[in-house]
């Protein structure tokens, strides 16, 4: 059965921000690179981290446009990109089937982690210290960084693993699959925590909460799934996306989504109103990566063609007075996620 979300206090219903671009990074991209598979954002939006085509892996300075940073060794396109929570960690996944480790101010490659297919998703802790990742050859790893070692591996002959979220503080790993499956696993053991059938068709993307309370995913059902990861009990079911979801983002408070889909728009999400208050379309393209600040004020996407990456600003209104508080009895019955 699926858990009850209550709406806001008195009905009410968040204004829609007002949404800027403020930046396309097209500086230093070729026509042959401006294909970005997968870009993460720092925690203040400062700097862009993107995963390419051309194998490289990029710094950005979100403000100036600049690219600070070229990160080579990569010998296949590079499908996912991560940064950590100081902005000085940054891991990439590569089709050539290796995790890269990388110093974000200096670019220089730290380790070169060995997987046995081509990496689809990496995913790091916010103290850099552990990143996870996930391959085609229906595999789980998780490693520590600072040695450059692996911890433990999971396969499951059954499974691909399109996406991976590692909590931000490493208690457990969220996984999305293609038979539309979400998978949590301990850190410390790799112990499969809780399976649950997530959509009817393949995950593409998955995000987690900061608590690690809440995980979202999104897939070729055109739906964006909100699930408690405690229970596997059903939160919110977000639909409007009118062609495949292909990339989720959720705020560390898990009050906000960020989704990018196959009909070239982003929308961004209230979650506990189950509602879309914002959505960004200035392409016919594919939105294939999506990374919200930790804040929420920034929100950017990248596409499937000779598209540069877009920032965009989210200024949020002030909340919708509220004329009287709720009866405290009904009030007490208004408990969130929990």
């Amino acid at each position: 059965m699926a858990a009850t979300v209550p709406v806001s206090p008195l009905g009410l219903k968040e204004r829609a921000p007002k949404v800027t671009l403020i930046q396309s990074l097209q500086k230093g991209f070729s026509k042959e690179t401006y294909l970005v598979y997968s870009i993460a954002l720092s925690s203040d939006a400062s700097l862009l981290v993107s995963g390419s085509w051309d194998s490289t892996v990029g710094v950005w300075e979100v403000h100036s446009g600049i690219r600070r940073q070229t990160m080579t060794g990569h010998t296949g396109p590079v499908r996912s990109v991560a940064i950590s929570k100081d902005a000085r960690i940054v891991a990439s996944g590569s089709q050539d089937e290796t995790v890269g480790i990388w110093d974000a101010q200096t670019g220089k490659r730290l380790h070169t982690l060995k997987e046995n297919d081509a990496v689809n998703s990496v995913s790091l802790s916010a103290d850099a210290r552990i990143v996870a990742s996930s391959s085609s050859d229906n595999s789980i790893s998780l490693w520590d960084v600072k040695a450059g070692t692996q911890i433990w591996a999971l396969r499951e002959e059954a499974m691909r693993f399109y996406s991976l979220a590692l909590a931000a503080n490493a208690s457990v790993v969220a996984s999305g699959s293609t038979c539309g499956t979400v998978g949590i696993w301990d850190v410390k053991s790799g112990d499969r925590l809780q399976t649950f059938k997530a959509h009817s068709d393949a995950i593409n993307s998955v995000a987690i909460s900061a608590d690690a309370k809440i995980v979202a995913s999104c897939s070729d059902d055109k739906t964006i799934g909100i699930w408690e990861v405690r229970s596997g009990a059903l939160l919110q079911k977000l639909t409007g996306h009118t062609n495949w979801v292909l990339t989720v983002a959720l705020s560390a408070d898990a009050s906000t989504v960020a989704s990018g889909s196959a009909d070239g728009s982003v929308g961004i999400w209230n979650v506990r109103e189950g509602s879309r208050i914002a959505t960004m379309s200035r392409s016919t393209s594919h939105v294939i990566s999506v990374a919200l600040s930790a804040d929420t004020s920034f929100v950017a996407c990248s596409y499937d063609r000779d598209e540069p990456v877009g920032v965009w600003k989210m200024e949020r209104g002030p909340e919708p007075r509220k004329k009287s508080a709720p009866n405290p009895s009904v009030w007490a019955k208004l408990q969130f996620w929990l």
